[in-house]
């Protein structure tokens, strides 16, 4: 008996088409996005110190156009202060992107910054003290703390620093014991010699 295919319905080729459009889109975006992304994680007080430097001078190079964007605020000092502080900051963060460091004090600094200006975001706009274009802000902030929280994962699941918990080996030798370190660096010690200092470390 001959089977008869039946034409699919004009709805049905439509939703076909939209998911085939839809996988290109996705497959397209994420060839593009995946290196963004990953160029995102891996230098969070960059762009953190980008971001903080450029909004923190606003006020302090247009003072006209900040208030226009953000609305009219009655001391003016004030809001030239703070944006005086957040500029420092964010200059600090990226003196720490040049330098490579990836201190506590870093860390410390860079998080409590985005919190604290999240929640003041979010508290004095749903309180209606401020404008809501401060709640783009606030989600700005968040985003800057999913990205070093991102980078902190990245960092602790890395294969290096695997590698640099793990302890010492020693080599005895005629001449004495090579020992050699995490970060890669051989060390001579000779008979009954004790180190005075720990042995570096990456």
């Amino acid at each position: 008996m001959a089977t008869v295919h039946r034409p699919m319905p004009i709805s049905a080729q439509r939703a076909e088409q939209m998911r085939n459009a839809w996988r290109k889109v996705e497959q397209h975006g994420t060839n593009y996005l995946a290196p963004l992304g990953a160029v995102l994680v891996s230098h969070p007080p960059l762009l953190q110190g980008v971001y903080y430097f450029l909004t923190g001078i606003w006020p302090l190079v247009s003072l006209h156009t900040f208030l226009l964007v953000t609305g009219p605020k009655t001391d003016l000092w004030l809001v030239q202060t703070v944006g005086l502080l957040i500029a420092v900051i964010g200059a600090t963060l990226l003196l720490a992107a040049y330098r490579g460091e990836h201190s506590p004090e870093v860390f410390c600094l860079a998080v409590a910054s985005a919190i604290v200006l999240a929640g003041v975001d979010f508290y004095f706009v749903l309180h209606r003290v401020i404008s809501p274009i401060y709640l783009l802000d606030g989600v700005l902030e968040l985003g800057v703390l999913f990205l070093w929280f991102s980078a902190w994962r990245q960092h602790r699941n890395s294969p290096q620093r695997a590698s640099s918990a793990t302890p010492p080996q020693a080599m005895p030798t005629p001449q004495g014991t090579v020992v050699q370190t995490p970060n890669g660096q051989s060390v001579l010690l000779s008979p009954g010699m004790v180190p005075s200092a720990p042995l570096p470390r990456s």
